[in-house]
């Protein structure tokens, strides 16, 4: 499997709550190439306007309560269309 396709084929799953803009943006820094799915717990549409201008984010999903960490990532694999899911903390 070539390296291009490896990327195609892995979505990464990151669940949020209260995580800083400067925080999440390292993590995302690193990860540019995969497909990725944003799950936050906290709702903060002005961090996702942040990240959604800076960054290529597959699908950032804003939740109206928390659900859990568990909950969260459920949600993200959920959501995926790869065939290989990674679930990754923001820091």
């Amino acid at each position: 499997m070539s390296e291009l396709n490896l990327y195609k084929n892995i979505t990464i799953v990151i669940v949020l709550y209260q995580e800083s803009f400067e925080l999440l943006s390292k993590t995302l820094n690193t990860i540019n190439s995969f497909k990725k799915i944003i799950i936050d717990n906290n709702g903060n549409i002005e961090l996702k306007k942040k990240i959604k201008s800076q960054f290529s984010v597959d699908q950032y999903i804003l939740n109206k309560k928390n659900n859990g960490f568990s909950a969260g990532y459920n949600q993200g694999i959920s959501l995926s269309n790869t065939e290989f899911t990674l679930v990754l903390g923001p820091d």
